[in-house]
């Protein structure tokens, strides 16, 4: 399953690694420089710098082709945001 992840946090990055772990194809996506470099080193994963809500920054993580998306930003309001953006795309469990 390809999940794309909102947010490099404590949640995110504990997700990313399990689900990496299980075999999925996992791109994770935060604004943080510091976080997407940490996580990029310890997870098999695409982890992109960028805005969540940037329909670009969700277009270059391949937002179209995602079976998920998970949203655990620390803002509710970006939370609800991606998710109903992914929704717009098709994406079917948010």
């Amino acid at each position: 399953m390809r999940v794309l992840i909102a947010g490099a946090g404590r949640v995110g990055s504990h997700l990313a690694k399990r689900l990496v772990s299980e075999g999925h194809e996992v791109v994770v996506v935060d604004k943080n420089e510091e976080r997407c470099a940490r996580l990029s080193a310890e997870v098999d994963a695409l982890v992109i710098r960028g805005d969540v809500v940037s329909i670009g920054v969700l277009s270059e993580a391949g937002i179209d082709r995602a079976d998920a998306v998970v949203a655990v930003t620390g803002e509710d309001q970006v939370n609800i945001l991606t998710c109903l953006i992914a929704k717009e795309f098709g994406v079917r469990k948010t």
